[in-house]
């Protein structure tokens, strides 16, 4: 009767043990399974045409009262947009307020005001820059920023350069696992390690200070933008 009543007491702490030796067991699988597996990491990047270019037109005025300062500033700049459209390449969207300010200035000891409104244009057709470039001043477009270069479907560059570091990260782990007498198996993990990682291989542009002269179509050059994507990759080997 003792025997058995020590064997049911017992039970309860077999069961604990057994519940505590499962992790260390599927550990210890894990490590196995680890062990013969490769881990590598593979880089790719290509070049790619810019095709968009944001450009930032502004106008700055002055006047003795802040009412007449932003009612100036504003016909200058409706001018503006509107000589922008007129040369076309400009969807309805790519045309934004940039900034809106007014403010206050004293200058030996008189008091003035100075409006600033700024647009953001995005040129889709950059054969067409320079001469919207050229619209906007004419207008009376005092401030030029830019450009800014992109791609226009970025998303899908930087997927291609994802399927070159895939390819990378295959054939280093080919080369070790034949370097160490081992097959290459399948994959048994994949981490995305380098994601919109872009370098613009072409100048920022400049600005036309107030009061300067832009003489005809300034000249464009878009250049390339470079796109790099990473991954890391473990491969089973047997």
């Amino acid at each position: 009767m003792l025997s058995r009543r020590f064997t049911l007491a017992a039970l309860p702490l077999l069961a604990a043990a057994l519940v505590a030796a499962a992790p260390a067991a599927a550990q210890q699988s894990g490590d196995a399974a680890d062990e013969r597996s490769i881990t590598v990491a593979g880089d790719g990047s290509l070049f790619a045409d810019n095709d968009i270019a944001i450009f930032r037109l502004g106008v700055t005025t002055r006047r003795r009262t802040a009412s007449a300062a932003l009612r100036a500033n504003s016909a200058t700049m409706r001018r503006i947009t509107s000589a922008i459209r007129r040369q076309g390449g400009v969807l309805s969207g790519d045309l934004r307020t940039d900034v809106v300010s007014l403010d206050r200035a004293t200058v030996r000891n008189k008091t003035h005001y100075v409006a600033r409104n700024g647009v953001a244009v995005t040129i889709r057709e950059l054969g067409r820059a320079g001469a919207i470039v050229d619209a906007g001043v004419r207008a009376g477009a005092t401030n030029v920023y830019g450009p800014e270069f992109g791609l226009a479907n970025a998303s899908a560059v930087y997927r291609d350069a994802l399927a070159l570091a895939f390819a990378d990260a295959r054939a280093k782990a080919a080369r070790l696992a034949q370097e160490a007498g081992l097959t290459l198996g399948p994959v048994l993990r994949i981490r995305e390690s380098g994601a919109d990682d872009f370098d613009e291989q072409s100048g920022s542009g400049g600005e036309l200070r107030e009061g300067a002269a832009l003489t005809g179509r300034p000249p464009i050059s878009p250049g390339r933008t470079r796109v790099f994507a990473g991954v890391t990759v473990t491969f089973a080997t047997s």
